[in-house]
């Protein structure tokens, strides 16, 4: 900036010079720019020197940016696994509990600068696949958002099943460059989502989420979307966690009612990287109204009929019983 203000002053003083002597003035030659900052440019335009030769472009906008797919897939309803009940149930009490998550996400989201987000679990069998997935349907159905399901659970995958969708290619294939981004993502349409799968169980998962291929492939689609979530397996007992969770911007802990104790939770927090919890979802939780909490998987009318079936078998039990005692007599 300091060269290109003293050769503007020095031209214009040497103009200047020339008109006090009566000679024609000549047309001043842009002053060559020191760095290749945008910002410069536009100040130097600003002052009426001329367009010299443009260093860089302006910043592209990255909502002009798409990722071109090879597959566009149409969501199938009956093909859904029940526990998505942002698609399969939308108007269950326990979508809303979601949208409520979206806009806390959102909210964090401004303030941390959360683009990346890995959601996982203390074990297995706490819900944190159909979490993300009806999260991430929740935070696309904003209108407002591009949201990328990435299924980082290399040792046991579920994205695809969940989605009643067959695949051939997916992360692992990614990563081992045997298919690029655009072969790998499939796009939802129904959905207005995008997903990056696992086709298969991968040798050696931790080594292949150690790669320097995963963190830039995540830099990459960083460019093409506004939130990406990532599907890992459980905390405990694997690294896999820990290693996707140091590609992502925070983590959201999925915790399900009554299967890890407090002490496996703590192992789980220690593990992962120091302030990159989000927060923490507490999953089947039996009594929305006095818990505060949120049940995903099933509506209020799904645990009636769940109710409804163990008192017939009870009632059925005692029926059969009092029918052999009168048999006996």
């Amino acid at each position: 900036m300091t060269r290109i203000f003293e050769a503007l002053k020095r031209r214009r003083q040497e103009i200047n010079d020339q008109d006090e002597e009566g000679r024609p003035a000549e047309t001043p030659i842009a002053a060559p720019a020191e760095s290749d900052d945008y910002e410069d440019l536009e100040l130097s335009s600003a002052i009426g020197a001329p367009a010299g030769p443009v260093l860089r472009q302006a910043p592209v906008n990255p909502r002009t940016i798409v990722l071109q797919v090879d597959r566009i897939e149409k969501i199938v309803i009956s093909h859904l696994h029940p526990r998505l009940i942002m698609l399969t149930q939308p108007l269950a009490p326990e979508c809303e509990q979601f949208k409520t998550l979206r806009t806390r996400i959102f909210h964090d989201a401004q303030k941390k600068d959360v683009k990346v987000l890995t959601v996982s679990s203390a074990i297995a069998g706490e819900g944190k696949t159909s979490t993300a997935l009806n999260l991430a349907i929740a935070i696309a159905q904003s209108k407002e958002k591009r949201v990328l399901v990435i299924d980082g659970d290399l040792r046991r995958p579920n994205i695809s099943a969940y989605l009643g969708l067959r695949v051939s290619k997916g992360l692992g294939e990614l990563l081992s460059s045997q298919c690029d981004l655009k072969e790998a993502v499939i796009r939802l349409e129904t959905a207005g989502l995008d997903i990056l799968p696992a086709s298969r169980e991968t040798e050696n998962p931790t080594e292949a989420l150690s790669s320097s291929k995963l963190a830039e492939t995540i830099a990459s689609l960083r460019d093409y979307y506004d939130f990406i979530l990532i599907d890992s397996p459980p905390v405990l007992p694997f690294a896999d966690a820990g290693l996707l969770a140091n590609h992502s911007d925070s983590v959201l802990l999925v915790i399900r009612a009554g299967m890890a104790d407090y002490d496996t939770i703590e192992k789980a927090i220690d593990s992962l990287p120091a302030g990159r919890i989000l927060g923490v979802v507490l999953n089947g939780a039996e009594n929305i109204r006095d818990t505060g909490y949120y049940d995903y998987y099933y509506n209020y009318s799904d645990r009636e009929k769940r109710r409804q079936r163990v008192r017939d078998k009870a009632i059925d039990r005692i029926r059969r019983s009092f029918i052999g005692r009168i048999m006996r007599l």
